[in-house]
């Protein structure tokens, strides 16, 4: 795997850095270049499909391209150039990617080709979905946490409820973090109740969206989307009777942007369930706690991506905190 992903990089860095050196190699001393007026057909766009070619002959036809614009005596940077073939010969002689004739005006069409190519028809089998346990969501308004509402709501800790998803996640620090619980129905969708791994479950993972805030003891309780419906309805109807509550219903998205939200969680707390939430992007602040409390174990480094194969967003781990944090283009 680690190869693999270093060769992805390779094709998706390696052509445009190329290109764009070529490009400041031929105009850096002759300016008029920079701008030229470009005479295409369509049939020069779209006669010549995309072929496989190794990374190295890739970049030197772009090259070749840049060249082209230049007059006979045009000055050039030849150093730069011979650096480009140099470099593009070490790390792509070996390594394929699609070649068109005049890829830097079909970028568009090449990229929808290239994510033609990443689709994978996935088949997951049917499933009945689990009927949700009903509880009394009005004892939500008067209840000053968690521990006060009926045994049937099935309140589990954070931690609890991810290393139900699998044992590996055990290996991240969660007891740090107690502040967050789930309802039983925020976790069970489809499946066999019984099943220890829920491995079912993992495919039908609901998102992090809303949630009850309890003010006066600071934790917060992730909501399934049919108890969220239950509670808002019962707080429409409270304010129009002007009912006020001790706790506060919060939309997690808006809820962690907010100012307010540093004086109700802790940065653990808060990247806590960023992570679960399959976020790769972390603030300052919880980029720290995801180092200094939750990710300390080298283990639990390698682990914390895979939240995103979970959530199917592996694609928004390029380049984020938490590749940096998770060791992920090692360990992945």
């Amino acid at each position: 795997m680690g190869l693999e992903k270093y060769g992805k990089k390779i094709i998706s860095g390696l052509p445009g850095w190329a290109s764009q050196c070529s490009y400041y190699s031929t105009t850096k001393r002759n300016p008029k270049l920079r701008i030229l007026d470009e005479n295409l057909k369509l049939t020069d766009l779209y006669t010549f499909p995309c072929t496989d070619a190794a990374v190295y002959d890739v970049n030197m036809q772009t090259q070749k391209r840049f060249l082209e614009r230049c007059q006979k005596d045009a000055p050039i940077l030849h150093e730069f150039m011979s650096e480009i073939e140099s470099r593009s010969k070490n790390f792509g002689r070996d390594i394929f990617a699609k070649e068109v004739v005049l890829d830097e005006e079909c970028e568009h069409e090449l990229e929808n080709e290239r994510e033609l190519e990443k689709e994978v028809e996935q088949q997951i089998p049917h499933e009945e979905p689990i009927m949700e346990q009903q509880w009394d969501s009005s004892k939500i308004f008067s209840a000053e946490s968690h521990l006060a509402l009926p045994s049937n709501a099935g309140i589990l800790s954070l931690k609890t409820a991810i290393c139900s998803l699998s044992p590996e996640f055990a290996h991240i620090k969660w007891d740090q973090n107690i502040d967050i619980y789930v309802t039983d129905n925020f976790m069970k969708t489809v499946g066999d109740s019984m099943s220890p791994l829920l491995e079912k479950r993992q495919q039908f993972l609901r998102l992090v969206d809303a949630a009850i805030h309890f003010d006066k003891s600071s934790k917060l309780l992730l909501l399934s989307e049919y108890e969220a419906d239950s509670i808002l309805l019962l707080q429409w109807e409270r304010q129009l009777l002007n009912q006020s509550s001790p706790n506060s219903f919060v939309n997690w998205s808006f809820f962690k942007n907010s100012s307010y939200v540093s004086k109700c969680l802790s940065s653990g707390a808060i990247a806590s369930v960023q992570l679960f939430s399959r976020e790769t992007k972390f603030a300052p602040e919880e980029e720290k706690a995801l180092i200094a409390e939750l990710l300390t174990a080298p283990k639990g480094r390698e682990v914390a991506s895979h939240f995103t194969v979970f959530r199917d967003t592996q694609h928004h781990l390029a380049r984020s905190v938490l590749e940096k944090v998770s060791d992920s283009d090692l360990k992945d």
